[in-house]
């Protein structure tokens, strides 16, 4: 009673309007299970007309936008459901749906949803929006697969000025992006250029300022890349200044991160100011950052602070890792960490940091080697389709023969008109389709050697690194490791080396007949390069070398040829045997058709059963502990003789060694 007192002196209808406000209150925190309910509700209705999709599409389009709730199940069935009706597929919920994905980090179902999603309404002739296109193709740089994101970043600017869209802007910027990833530095201008364009006339401020931020950004990194500075850092002020008029705080830090980090590498002296600037803003809005922004603002000012020995700006190391970095960015914080530890003498933390900056390098490498893999595979295709286009080919003079002889009777027989006109549009559409595939091998060709420069630029460099890093903490710390860590030393920087000798293999392999031109060579000059080259290696291993004959002049890819006969000579010498002086011979067969050429050996042989294996890519026949190798020089020098029309094959018996045989076609035009 006590406790309700104090309501005596209460007038009753302000009592009344209590206790109606309070149920309100219950019965809204009630609602939105129940209304949840009521729209899972829908999912028993039969879908049998299109106009019943649109009552499913809604209901699944209000679960996930306003609830953020997932139902799989019923999603995916609509879906199905929808394609079997041939409906467009343009309903807001589709999006909503990636979006979910996306957010729940599961870039494996997202992809495979949008991917069903753009393969249908292509097929049926329905628009797809860009912004399917431009996700997709960044889910295939999870993938490194560079074919896809061209071909979807491509689309997704067709898309978008068919919509009149001023999300042209953000296609035009990932395909940019993507030239500068490939090394296209001038492509890549060009591209940020137009989007910086389009990103001026948006009509929405907030948009337009975020965009132009974004795009002065990456004229500035790309200026920088290219060499000229003073773009660069006149890009980078105005990226700073015009990130002000925008909303997006995560924009404004990446800015000054991006600045500060050009600024340290230029050993600009208006860097204390900038990072003061930053600094300032990081305080006056702590807490509304996202973690890994942060992270990466805070790494490039420990780096300054590292560099001029500004303790007061270091950071520990182990503050600026969270889950949400990118490998890119893990790999600088391990690096800053092994300085930062290098610096402070503590030997176990800069080795744990210099390891794990090189797992993360392993992890991208494995990446890009498996995109390597289906590029192995894209390069057969390319045979295939020279092999296709030389059949058209030839069709072609054969109806053109056709064409010249009905030609000619025509007076006499009026009835071959009716063939001539026929022949007529075959060879129009022979003609066509040589064009289209020839020009689909030149876009095979381009992707090959854009692929090749990744790999040998962003591929070799990290390796380097990690061989240049580990010789130096050994030269730095001599006579201070024991010798259980100098021998994982050694372990790591022979890994290296092996991994660069075999990046450059790989290479070489995919450029097979791109870098090099058909012309008349002389294969005695050829085999007298090879012998230069390997001088070191015969030298040191006594090997005695011949030529049986002299060696013909003939129509050849040189650079290619040199390569062949350099990849058997070097393994004849690699797999001789222990007990005999090493033999090289080499000889000529002139064939009605091909140029036949052998290299013998005296070596270890191969057996039977495995003489086939060794032209196989990535397969060895020995331990790499037994003799060094990479497992793709046979296979690359099988290529070679494929490119020339020829074979590559062997004959052998374990222990007498091994004779090579390959032919290179009389009939090759440069």
């Amino acid at each position: 009673m006590h406790y309700l007192s104090g309501y005596a002196s209460i007038p009753f209808r302000w009592l009344y309007l209590m206790v109606l406000l309070t149920g309100l209150v219950c019965l809204s925190a009630s609602l939105p299970d129940e209304h949840i309910e009521r729209l899972r509700s829908v999912k028993s209705e039969t879908i049998t007309y299109q106009r019943d999709l649109a009552v499913h599409f809604d209901a699944l389009d209000t679960l996930i936008q306003k609830y953020n709730v997932e139902d799989k199940d019923w999603m995916l069935a609509v879906f199905d459901k929808g394609m079997a009706l041939n409906d467009s597929l343009s309903h807001s919920v589709f999006w909503s749906y990636y979006v979910l994905l996306y957010k729940a980090e599961r870039y494996e179902e997202a992809l495979k949803f949008s991917n069903t999603l753009i393969e249908y309404s292509e097929n049926n002739g329905f628009n797809v929006s860009g912004d399917f296109y431009v996700e997709a193709g960044l889910l295939y740089s999870n993938e490194g697969d560079y074919t896809k994101q061209f071909e979807y970043f491509d689309k997704a600017q067709q898309a978008y000025l068919r919509d009149s869209s001023e999300n042209i802007t953000y296609a035009l910027s990932t395909t940019g992006n993507l030239y500068e990833e490939v090394g296209n530095y001038d492509k890549a201008m060009e591209l940020h250029l137009k989007a910086l364009e389009y990103a001026e006339g948006m009509k929405n401020e907030h948009a337009k300022y975020y965009n132009i931020t974004n795009k002065y950004l990456s004229i500035a990194t790309l200026s920088d890349k290219q060499g000229d500075h003073t773009i660069a850092k006149e890009y980078f002020h105005k990226a700073v200044k015009f990130g002000e008029k925008q909303n997006n705080l995560d924009l404004r830090l990446y800015v000054y991160s991006l600045f500060i980090k050009y600024l340290i590498q230029q050993g600009d002296a208006a860097t204390g100011e900038v990072i003061d600037a930053a600094i300032k803003f990081r305080e006056d809005n702590a807490g509304q950052f996202k973690s890994e922004y942060l992270s990466y603002l805070n790494l490039n000012i420990s780096n300054y602070g590292l560099k001029y020995n500004k303790q007061d700006l270091l950071i520990e190391p182990e503050e600026l890792l969270n889950a949400t970095l990118t490998n890119e960015t893990k790999r600088e914080i391990y690096t800053y960490a092994s300085d930062y530890y290098s610096l402070r003498n503590n030997l176990k933390k800069t080795l744990e940091y210099k390891t794990l900056k090189e797992e993360v390098t392993i992890l991208e490498l494995e990446k890009l080697r498996a995109s390597t893999e289906r590029l192995v595979l894209g390069r057969d295709e390319i045979f295939d389709l020279q092999n296709q286009v030389k059949e058209l080919e030839y069709e072609n003079e054969m109806r053109n023969g056709i064409l010249y002889f009905i030609s000619t009777l025509m007076i006499m027989f009026t009835l071959f008109v009716v063939m001539l006109f026929r022949d007529n549009y075959r060879i129009k559409e022979l003609n066509n389709d040589i064009a289209s595939k020839k020009e689909k091998i030149v876009g095979h060709y381009e992707e090959l050697e854009r692929i090749a420069y990744v790999m040998t630029h962003d591929l070799k460099e990290p390796a380097n690194t990690i061989k240049s890093f580990t010789e130096l903490i050994q030269k730095k710390h001599l006579g201070e490791l024991n010798p259980k860590t100098n021998q994982l030393f050694d372990v790591v920087q022979k890994t290296s080396s092996s991994m660069i000798n075999t990046i450059g293999m790989l290479h070489n392999y995919l450029l097979v007949g791109i870098t090099s031109d058909l012309g008349v060579v002389n294969t005695d000059e050829v085999y007298n390069e090879v012998l230069t080259n390997l001088a070191g290696v015969i030298r040191e291993n006594n090997v005695v070398t011949k030529k049986n004959v002299k060696l013909p002049t003939l129509n050849a890819y040189r650079s290619d040829l040199v390569k062949l006969f350099q990849s058997i000579m070097s393994n004849a010498i690699k797999y001789s045997h222990p007990k005999r002086t090493p033999e090289i011979i080499v000889d000529y067969i002139d064939q009605p058709h091909h140029h036949c050429f052998s290299i013998s050996d005296n070596g270890i042989g191969i057996s039977q059963e495995k003489q086939t294996q060794i032209f196989d890519l990535f397969k060895r026949l020995h331990l790499k502990e037994e003799i060094d190798g990479s497992g793709i020089g046979l296979a690359n020098a099988r290529k070679i003789a494929e490119l020339h029309n020829g074979e590559l094959w062997v004959e052998s018996e374990v222990g007498y060694g091994s004779t090579f045989f390959f032919t290179i076609s009389k009939t090759l035009e440069g």
